[in-house]
C-alpha cells in the first residue's frame, strides 16, 4: 500500500472515530501526524474534506476552537489604525 492510501485510509478511520467519539481517536491523529512527518509532499495531495476532517479531529481532541480566537482577535485595533498610529500613512 503507497503512503498516500494509507493516509487516505488514515483520515477515512478518523472520520469514522469522530463521528463516533471512538477512543482510538488520539492513535489515528498520531499515526496521520507521523505519516505527514515521514512523507510531507503527501499534504498537497489530500482533498479540503480530508483536511477539514483532519481539522476537525484536532478540534475534539484538544478542545481548541479556532473561530473563538478570530473572534477574540476582531475586537482589537484595525489594521490601519495600527498602522497610522505607527506612523506609516504613506502606505
Amino acid at each position: 500500500m503507497t503512503p498516500a492510501e494509507q493516509l487516505q485510509e488514515k483520515v477515512a478511520s478518523l472520520s469514522e472515530a469522530l463521528l463516533t467519539r471512538h477512543p482510538l481517536m488520539s492513535n489515528l491523529l498520531r499515526d496521520i501526524h507521523k505519516t505527514i512527518q515521514t512523507y510531507p509532499e503527501q499534504v498537497t495531495l489530500l482533498s479540503e474534506s480530508e483536511i477539514a476532517t483532519i481539522v476537525s479531529g484536532l478540534q475534539a481532541q484538544t478542545g481548541i476552537s479556532f473561530a473563538a480566537n478570530a473572534l477574540k482577535a476582531s475586537s482589537s485595533k484595525s489594521a490601519t489604525a495600527k498602522l497610522k498610529s505607527l506612523g506609516a500613512d504613506a502606505f
